[in-house]
């Protein structure tokens, strides 16, 4: 089957992408705001790009044309945790994934615990058996050019840990 991306909506080419490339861990990331409120989401587009130096990429797409929360706060203090999520935790992952307003915490509504990290000030997520602590190494804006209105897109960014 052929698809030209240039005609699909942006749903069904998410859709598209997350069922093609498979298995892919979900990243479920933890930041920490400015303010001190602790954060976590989870994103289907991540990958460890290369061992040594340890090095993750990391893909943030938009709410509502303005960045997630994840994405302010990366940019704002340049740390963040990368949790991976097991069958045991996937409920809670899902109710963190909600659009919840800045100054709530999605550990707290999905009861997960925050642990300290030993690197980074973002917790870690006591349920995950695995976690990356990481600084941010580059942040890039990929934009689309599918009208005359091109608007930022997606954010990828470039971690080490």
């Amino acid at each position: 089957m052929m698809v030209d991306p240039s005609l699909l909506p942006e749903r069904d080419s998410y859709r598209l992408m997350i069922s093609a490339f498979v298995p892919r861990p979900i990243a479920f990331v933890s930041t920490r705001s400015l303010a001190g409120i602790n954060n976590c989401a989870p994103f289907s587009y991540s990958m460890g790009v290369s061992s040594r130096p340890m090095v993750l990429a990391l893909s943030v797409g938009e709410r509502d044309g303005r960045p997630k929360d994840t994405a302010r706060n990366i940019l704002d203090t340049r740390e963040f945790v990368v949790n991976m999520v097991t069958e045991a935790m996937a409920e809670k992952m899902n109710v963190a994934s909600g659009d919840y307003a800045p100054h709530i915490s999605e550990f707290e509504e999905a009861g997960l615990t925050p642990v300290p990290s030993d690197a980074v000030r973002p917790p870690r997520i006591a349920e995950s058996p695995v976690n990356f602590e990481c600084r941010l190494v580059r942040a890039s804006r990929s934009r689309t050019t599918r009208s005359s209105s091109a608007k930022p897109s997606d954010s990828t960014w470039t971690t080490r840990c």
